[in-house]
C-alpha cells in the first residue's frame, strides 16, 4: 500500500476527485424516514431529575486549620462573623459553626464563644439563615450538648465514625452517637450524619437508621478525602468516591438528602461534582486550604469559594435555596 499523502496543500481538487473514483461503488448512508416528521425529535427527550434548588452552606472555619497553614484562615469570633456575613449576603443560607478556644485554636463547647459568633448573625439575618454545627467538643456529654441546650443549632452533626483522622485517633461510642440523635430530635434539632468513609455509612445504618432513631428524610454530609479517611489522590478517585457514597446512601434511604463538602485537595472540584449530581453543598475554609486541586494557591476568603460555587450552580440551572426551602428539603418544616 502506497504511503498516504497528508496536507491539503499537497493535493489539488483534481487529485482528490481521482482518489474519489476508487470509492464509487460504496453505498450511501440510508436516510429513510422511519417514524414521525422530524429527523431527530428533541422534544421527546425527558427532563433529568435534578432539583432546581441547591442548599449552599458555608463552613467559614473548622478546628483543623490555623494561620500557619493559611494566614487567611478566620479563627476569632469577629473574623468568623465577617466571613459568614460576606457569604450570606451573596446567597449562602446554611451556617456551619465551630467554636475555637482563643488561646489554643482547638474546638471547644464554650457557650460564650458560640454566642459571640451566632448572636450577631441571628440579630442581622433572623430566620433567613439555618445554623448547624457539631457537638464533639467537651469532656462530658452534657458539655458536648452546650450549643443544643443554648438553642443555637437547627441542625447538628452525628458522627458515627471511629478511626484515625489526620494524626489523631477519634472514637465515638455507638451509645454516644445514639444519645446525640435522640437528644437532638427531642430538642427539635435535625440530625445530620457525617460520612468520612464506608464504615461511617454502615455504622449509621446499624446504630441509627435500622433501630429507627432518626426520622426521615435522613440527612447526610459526605466529606471524604481528609487524611485518615477515604483516600482520594486524584480526580478519578474523587468521582468514584462520590458515586460510591451516593449509591450506598440511596440504598439505605432513597429519599435521603445528601450534602457534599470541599475537602483537602479536591476543594472546589468536589462541590461542583455534587452540583452536577443534584446534591447539595457545604463550602468554605473548614477542611481545605487550597483553591484548586492542581495548584498551590491558598484560599483567600470564604466568599471567593461560595461565590464561585453559586455562579457555577446558576450556570447549571440551579438556584440557591432560601432558609425556608432548606428547612423543607431536610424535613424541618412542612
Amino acid at each position: 500500500m502506497s504511503q498516504l499523502v497528508l496536507g491539503r496543500k499537497q493535493l489539488t481538487r483534481e487529485d482528490r476527485l481521482k482518489i474519489l473514483e476508487k470509492y464509487k461503488d460504496v453505498p450511501p448512508a440510508d436516510r429513510r424516514q422511519l417514524v414521525g416528521t422530524r429527523h431527530i425529535d428533541f422534544t421527546e427527550l425527558k427532563r433529568w431529575d435534578i432539583p432546581d434548588k441547591i442548599i449552599v452552606s458555608v463552613a467559614a472555619s473548622g478546628v483543623f486549620i490555623n494561620k500557619d497553614q493559611n494566614p487567611n484562615q478566620p479563627v476569632t469570633p469577629g473574623e468568623m462573623v465577617r466571613a459568614y456575613e460576606e457569604c450570606i449576603d451573596i446567597g449562602a443560607v446554611g451556617v456551619h459553626v465551630h467554636a475555637r478556644d482563643p488561646e489554643t485554636g482547638r474546638g471547644v463547647a464554650d457557650a460564650k464563644v458560640y454566642h459571640q459568633i451566632i448572636d450577631p448573625l441571628k440579630a442581622k439575618y433572623g430566620d433567613n439563615i439555618v445554623v448547624d454545627g457539631g457537638t464533639m467538643a467537651g469532656r462530658t456529654f452534657e458539655e458536648m450538648m452546650t450549643p443544643i441546650v443554648e438553642g443555637l443549632f437547627e441542625i447538628a452533626i452525628v458522627n458515627p465514625s471511629t478511626g484515625i483522622l489526620g494524626n489523631w485517633l477519634r472514637h465515638m461510642h455507638p451509645k454516644t452517637t445514639q444519645a446525640q440523635a435522640r437528644f437532638f430530635q427531642e430538642c427539635g434539632v435535625k440530625p445530620q450524619i457525617d460520612v468520612h468513609d464506608g464504615s461511617s455509612i454502615e455504622l449509621a445504618k446499624r446504630f441509627l437508621i435500622d433501630p429507627g432513631l432518626i426520622e426521615k428524610p435522613t440527612y447526610w454530609h459526605v466529606l471524604p478525602g481528609l487524611p485518615g479517611t477515604y483516600y482520594i489522590p486524584n480526580e478519578i478517585a474523587m468521582v468514584e468516591a462520590i458515586m460510591w457514597f451516593v449509591r450506598r446512601i440511596r440504598e439505605i434511604d432513597r429519599e435521603a438528602v445528601i450534602m457534599v463538602s470541599d475537602t483537602s485537595r479536591s476543594c472546589i472540584y468536589m462541590p461542583v461534582l455534587a452540583t452536577l449530581l443534584g446534591l447539595h453543598i457545604r463550602v468554605g475554609m473548614e477542611d481545605t486550604i487550597w483553591r484548586y486541586p492542581h495548584k498551590d494557591e491558598l484560599i483567600e476568603s470564604n466568599k471567593e469559594i461560595v461565590e464561585s460555587c453559586i455562579t457555577i450552580a446558576r450556570h447549571l440551572g440551579r438556584e440557591p435555596a432560601t432558609a425556608d426551602e432548606y428547612r423543607r428539603i431536610v424535613g424541618i418544616k412542612k
